[in-house]
């Protein structure tokens, strides 16, 4: 079944029209761009009003260092092509956010099952706003996000785990996603 925007509701436009994006045009995204994106991505759901979320956004000489952690990893694992092109869209990125939860318990499963999903939230919180701006995110949460040097580049305390790298900018493409219909995996129950 395809769904058609409501067009008196923005969201449903906005959720059937972003796409993600893994190449952007070479134009820079403004500090305070990213300042209201973030004032807007903690405004997510959260349980006991934990605000788990922390948010880091690299400058020069820590973009330097997580594109040669990201090549040389990537080159371990993928080989030489895979890392140049990992190390090209990191380099090319107009813009990074890197995303990571705080536990607010790290001895209780569900606390910190409910603070890594209100942190998924504020990152499409992130998304959404970013839609709105003529912009689209790229959330890398691959190998790089959980190798134990890029935790040591963002400077992540003992209770803190990165959730996602947002590569930010003006579209050159999106990646149109082929989503199976909602009601394949809905069950309804009596």
């Amino acid at each position: 079944m395809q769904i058609l925007p409501n067009p008196s509701q923005p969201i449903d436009c906005a959720l059937l029209e972003w796409r993600s994006a893994r190449r952007f045009q070479n134009a820079p995204i403004a500090e305070h761009t990213l300042r209201e994106l973030l004032e807007l991505a903690i405004h997510a759901p959260c349980s006991r009003l934990a605000q788990p979320w922390r948010f880091s956004v690299p400058g020069k000489i820590t973009r330097t260092r997580l594109t040669r952690i990201a090549h040389d990893v990537t080159r371990g694992i993928a080989g030489s092509n895979a890392a140049l092109q990992t190390a090209k869209m990191l380099h090319q990125a107009p813009a990074l956010v890197a995303v990571s939860v705080q536990y607010t318990n790290s001895q209780n499963i569900r606390a910190q099952r409910e603070d890594y999903a209100a942190v998924c939230c504020a990152i499409q919180n992130l998304t959404l706003a970013a839609h709105a701006r003529g912009l689209a995110i790229w959330w890398r949460s691959g190998y790089l996000v959980r190798h134990p040097s890029t935790a040591d580049i963002f400077k992540l305390e003992n209770n803190e785990e990165l959730v996602g790298l947002l590569h930010i900018g003006y579209p050159i493409a999106g990646v149109y996603q082929n989503l199976k219909p909602a009601s394949s995996n809905t069950r309804w129950l009596e």
